[in-house]
C-alpha cells in the first residue's frame, strides 16, 4: 500500500509477518502527522504598484523583489514536501498598511520573510537580516500573549524569531563567507503586527544581474532553516 501526500512525498507501507508490524505502523502514523499540516511560508517582496522602491542600475526594487519571490516560491516548494509558500502581492497590486500582517495572522503562517534589495556601492554584494525590536522586549513581555497591540505582536514568537535569525545568519555565513553583515533588531515597519516569526532579508546588489545567485543562496539557506524548524 502506498499513500501519496503530494507530488513529492509518497509513504509506502509493506505488510510484514513479524512482531515489528505495530512499530512500522506507529512510525508511519508519526511521519504522516508530521506532514499532515503544511508548513506555510509567506514571502513579502518589497514595493507595490504605488511604491517603486529603490533603483538598482535601471530597475526598480519592486520588480526585482517580486521576481525573486516568485522564483523562490517555485524552488522551495519543489525542495520541501508539504511546504506552502504564499507571496503577498502580484504585479500591479497595492498593499495597504498592516495588510500583510492581517493576512499572515489570519492565515496562521509559520514563517514570514520580507525581501528587500538596494544598490550596493561597496566592492561586493551584502546581506543583512532584520527583526522587529523596540529595545524594551525584556520589560514588556508577559506570560499571556493572547491579546497584544500590533506593535507588540512580534513578542509572541520573539524567541523563535531570534533562533531563526541566528540560523539564517549561520547558513549565509557558510554559503557566502563575509557577505552577511549580521542580524539587526530594529523597528522594522514591514514586520510590525505579525505574530509569526518574521525576518527581513535585505540584499545589497552591486549590479542588478547578480540577483539570480541570491535566489540560489536564499533557497539553500531557507530550505535548511525550514527543515530544521519542522523537526
Amino acid at each position: 500500500m502506498s499513500v501519496t501526500m503530494n507530488k513529492n512525498t509518497t509513504f509506502r507501507v509493506i505488510p510484514v509477518k513479524t512482531g515489528t508490524q505495530a512499530f512500522k505502523i506507529m512510525f508511519f502514523l508519526i511521519s504522516l502527522q508530521a506532514y499532515a499540516k503544511p508548513y506555510t511560508l509567506m514571502l513579502d517582496p518589497a514595493g507595490d504598484a504605488r511604491s517603486t522602491g529603490r533603483l538598482i542600475d535601471d530597475v526598480f526594487e519592486r520588480s526585482l523583489t517580486l521576481s525573486c519571490a516568485q522564483q523562490l516560491k517555485q524552488e522551495l516548494e519543489e525542495n520541501i514536501p508539504g511546504l506552502q509558500v504564499v507571496v503577498t502581492r502580484a504585479a500591479g497590486e497595492t498593499i495597504e498598511p498592516l495588510q500583510n500582517a492581517h493576512f499572515a495572522n489570519r492565515l496562521g503562517v509559520d514563517f514570514f520573510v520580507r525581501i528587500q534589495v538596494f544598490q550596493e556601492h561597496a566592492a561586493r554584494d551584502t546581506i543583512s537580516i532584520y527583526t522587529v525590536s523596540w529595545g524594551d522586549e525584556c520589560a514588556v513581555r508577559t506570560g499571556d500573549m493572547s491579546f497584544v497591540s500590533y506593535d507588540k505582536a512580534h513578542l509572541k514568537n520573539f524567541d523563535r524569531t531570534k533562533t531563526l535569525a541566528s540560523g539564517l545568519h549561520a547558513a549565509y555565513t557558510k554559503l557566502v563567507p563575509g557577505s552577511c553583515i549580521g542580524v539587526f533588531a530594529i523597528p522594522c515597519t514591514p514586520l510590525l503586527g505579525i505574530t509569526a516569526p518574521a525576518l527581513c532579508i535585505e540584499v545589497g546588489l552591486t549590479v542588478k544581474n547578480s540577483w539570480p545567485l541570491h535566489i540560489k543562496n536564499m533557497n539553500i539557506a531557507l530550505t535548511e532553516l525550514i527543515r530544521t524548524a519542522r523537526v
